[in-house]
């Protein structure tokens, strides 16, 4: 019988909430009730733990090794999806959605598989981008510990991790473009110069000369995020080249660019120690107010024209009114923490009742189709 206790291997259990889990080997830890549980355990032995009725149940070392490294699995894919920054995709998918309402209104069809591979197309990039800037922004010392975006200040992920990641995405958004040239009405080479076109800009907002530290970034998104990511979604239903969804897309352009100088507007300090230059610096606070206005009002004014004008479905989006003012009272009062995230939610709002009231109007109402 000594022989056989003197064989145990021992472990500490700390007791939380009626449950002991292990904690090491070399001191025993008291629990909630004051008993100390001093068991011993190695690799591939069963672990004593307690119930919530009090009672020892046993465990073994191999499921308390998936558990953690389950834990550790859903905390790396945390951290992959956070550098993403899913809360600007607004931003891409209310321009696909544009698009493709304005390619049923000319053709009277939806093919729902082109609508798939062309999101699939316009997200990687969208994705891939983001990623470029994480990249280049912490190699130029921009970004900090009280930077929005901290996936590299936290080393919640490396360099490499992120250039690898950033490229794999641009990948997978060229194979999607491959795939709808085989299954879409439009020609490959008309496809391919509008989806380049979005990608070249999406790298060259931050990487190569980086348009986004000599103040043409939000040339750069007022184009991508607009007129190109809408003609390609259109042309991709219809097989058409036309301007008609160019003009479509600037009140959804204006709307989107208001994220990106929300976010200078906010990070003006950190960008002018890091010898960046934006818009929103080279007018200063105030009138970088007076731009965050018109970009989230002047939608609304061309929107008006075309209600009285041509649809009354085209003044639905005002009824996201009320959160452009609540974002302007902001803005104005110097409030900017977490407004390029609210702004996205108004986009987002504003995007949607767009497309519905294209939906909505009579296509003989609706110019150019």
């Amino acid at each position: 019988m000594e022989d056989k206790i003197s064989e145990e291997k021992h472990v500490h259990f700390a007791s939380h909430n009626g449950i002991a889990s292990p904690i090491g080997s070399s001191s025993a830890i008291k629990s909630d009730n004051g008993l100390a549980m001093h068991t011993d355990y190695s690799k591939g032995d069963a672990v004593d733990s307690v119930s919530n009725d009090g009672k020892y149940v046993k465990e073994s070392t191999s499921s308390v090794e998936e558990k953690q490294e389950t834990r550790g699995f859903f905390e790396i894919a945390a951290n992959y999806i956070a550098a993403l920054r899913p809360w600007s995709f607004s931003a891409s998918l209310t321009p696909i959605l544009l698009g493709t309402a304005l390619g049923y209104r000319k053709s009277g069809e939806v093919n729902y598989l082109v609508l798939f591979f062309t999101a699939v197309a316009i997200l990687s990039v969208h994705a891939a981008g983001n990623l470029v800037n994480t990249y280049y922004d912490f190699l130029k010392g921009i970004d900090s510990k009280k930077s929005d975006d901290r996936t590299l200040v936290d080393n919640r992920l490396t360099p490499q991790e992120v250039a690898f990641f950033g490229a794999s995405l641009y990948g997978v958004g060229c194979i999607a473009l491959l795939i709808l040239g085989l299954i879409a009405k439009a020609r490959i080479e008309h496809m391919a110069l509008l989806y380049f076109g979005g990608l070249s800009s999406s790298f060259l907002y931050t990487g190569g000369i980086g348009l986004k530290y000599h103040a043409f970034g939000d040339v750069v998104i007022l184009l991508s995020f607009g007129p190109l990511a809408v003609m390609f979604s259109y042309i991709c239903q219809t097989g058409l080249l036309e301007l008609t969804p160019f003009w479509y897309a600037i009140p959804l352009a204006l709307n989107t660019e208001a994220i990106l100088h929300s976010n200078n507007a906010r990070d003006m300090d950190s960008d002018k120690a890091a010898n960046v230059t934006t818009i929103a610096i080279m007018l200063g606070a105030t009138a970088s107010y007076v731009l965050y206005c018109l970009l989230l009002f002047i939608p609304y004014i061309m929107l008006t024209i075309l209600g009285c004008n041509f649809s009354m479905a085209f003044l639905l989006p005002f009824l996201s009114l009320t959160v452009a003012f609540k974002l302007e009272k902001e803005f104005r009062r110097g409030e900017l923490d977490g407004i390029p995230q609210k702004t996205a939610k108004l986009n987002l709002i504003f995007g949607g009742l767009y497309v519905i009231s294209c939906l909505l109007a009579d296509r003989e109402s609706m110019p150019g189709l």
